[in-house]
């Protein structure tokens, strides 16, 4: 379990699956399905999922990294399908984020 979550943080980008996840930690696809959910109750292909949006979200919030940049760094083909998932992830786009944390700072900084 440890070199899985150790593979995938490393690497969010890269195309995982089951079998290369299973192969590079010496396990099989059940033995590694098995002993996620049972650990963090969760598939791994889903925490795969879930990690790349937790990235996506500290990427976009606190960096001024592109949008495609950030696509490419956490494993979408474009922005717009980042967007996409992000928004059904969050209920929220990119931008809007990016957005909400400039006119935070700006307020902060104006009261002071």
């Amino acid at each position: 379990m440890h070199q899985a979550l150790k593979l995938i943080h490393k690497d969010p980008g890269f195309n995982w699956s089951l079998s290369i996840l299973g192969e590079r930690t010496g396990m099989s696809s059940a033995t590694l399905v098995r002993h996620f959910q049972n650990t963090l109750g969760i598939a791994p292909m889903k925490y795969v999922s879930n990690w790349r949006m937790i990235k996506t979200y500290k990427l976009a919030k606190y960096t001024a990294t592109r949008f495609d940049i950030i696509a490419d760094t956490v494993g979408f083909s474009s922005t717009q399908s980042l967007n996409k998932a992000f928004k059904r992830y969050y209920n929220c786009s990119l931008s809007d984020l990016r957005q909400d944390t400039k006119n935070r700072v700006h307020q902060v900084n104006t009261s002071l």
